[in-house]
């Protein structure tokens, strides 16, 4: 949505101030971990836009931790590349010149501007997964953000598996449960694990790699669906701020629900 129809819908803007007593209202306690996924334009115009929104949530999670997917979706083998798709004859040449992954510097790809701006403020780090990164603020974030392996990226020792382990919470920002990365935690946990091939370039000992590498196949086609099962049998707490809905789930009890709706259908 361009700011022009965002600021043509609202009718007040939102300030820190009001997100801030809004978060509190929904439940966040200063000592939560929590995973963020939003949708900037869904709320209307935003006064200090981003930023506003990302203090906001550290003074209410002022003793917590705060992650957010930080994503790299094109740091990746072209041929599979499909919105938009490249000619086949720039292939090879994509997979020789395209930067490697540095946590510091490599943008985030379709994540939104709160979590590529989050990503670079003081006192936040960054995983050093090259495809599935995530950005960590608060209490533990080194040691969260250091765990993440390159396979599998979504598994027990993932900023997911801290999550739902340490009873964290998923804050969906006006977004649907289908942005929800929470719901890849069940899937690189069911057994057998179907797994599909990876492609990327990495930094190995100051040197440039493309590599190759095998992880879960991930698929969100199911999980609005399921977080919408998930609402009839668990208690979510739902607020509409500005123009958008928003929603505080116990990311362990969506986690559980998730793993035993996708045994169930295997």
């Amino acid at each position: 949505m361009s700011e022009r129809l965002v600021i043509q819908k609202t009718k007040m803007p939102l300030t820190k101030a009001k997100l801030i007593e809004e978060f509190r209202l929904l439940g966040l306690q200063p000592s939560d971990t929590i995973l963020v996924h939003t949708s900037l334009s869904k709320f209307g115009y935003i006064i200090g836009g981003a930023l506003a929104v990302i203090q906001a949530l550290q003074e209410v999670v002022c003793d917590g931790t705060i992650i957010m997917p930080t994503q790299t979706g094109d740091n990746s083998n072209p041929e599979e590349w499909k919105n938009p798709p490249v000619s086949t004859s720039w292939f090879s040449l994509i997979k020789e010149h395209i930067p490697a992954y540095d946590p510091a510097s490599s943008p985030t790809r379709g994540m939104g501007r709160v979590p590529e701006l989050f990503r670079t403020l003081p006192g936040v780090v960054r995983s050093n997964h090259p495809n599935d990164s995530f950005a960590v603020w608060g209490t533990n974030k080194e040691a969260i953000a250091q765990a993440q392996p390159l396979t599998p990226a979504f598994g027990d020792k993932s900023p997911l598996g801290y999550l739902v382990n340490n009873n964290g919470k998923v804050l969906l920002l006006g977004v649907g449960y289908d942005s929800c990365t929470l719901m890849h935690y069940a899937e690189a946990l069911l057994e057998p694990v179907p797994k599909e091939e990876h492609q990327c370039a990495v930094m190995t000992n100051g040197q440039r790699q493309w590599i190759t590498y095998y992880d879960a196949t991930v698929n969100t086609m199911d999980f609005n669906p399921i977080g919408t099962a998930f609402e009839t049998e668990q208690s979510v707490h739902i607020r509409t701020i500005g123009l958008a809905s928003v929603r505080v789930i116990d990311a362990n009890a969506l986690h559980q629900f998730t793993y035993s709706y996708m045994k169930q259908r295997r």
